[in-house]
């Protein structure tokens, strides 16, 4: 359809338009989907506290349960240092942070 402003595609069964978004293939056809900013993949099983613990020997994961946060202390520090998070891949990302901000 034309119009002053420009052409306009009008559709008139929009779920036709939307199937062409979504991929057919299966995701064990398409192999592991990349998610930027974790660096975790769609086939990667999901980050648990006792990853971060083994990834981080030097710190203390716990979760407490309070509304879901996770938590982990740095062992022997002195004040106490403590990074927290809604879920271990956010947990793992502020361990990170912390020790390159404080260079351990």
């Amino acid at each position: 359809m034309l119009t002053e402003q420009g052409p306009q595609l009008i559709y008139t069964r929009p779920w036709q338009c939307r199937q062409e978004l979504v991929p057919t293939a299966l995701p064990e056809v398409l192999g592991g989907i990349s998610m930027p900013d974790t660096r975790v993949t769609s086939s990667d099983p999901a980050l648990t506290l006792e990853d971060v613990a083994q990834e981080f020997p030097d710190w203390h994961c716990y979760a407490p349960g309070i509304n879901g946060i996770v938590f982990a202390s740095l062992r022997g520090s002195s004040p106490l240092v403590i990074v927290r998070g809604p879920d271990p891949v956010i947990l793992r990302e502020e361990i990170r942070s912390w020790m390159a901000v404080h260079g351990r």
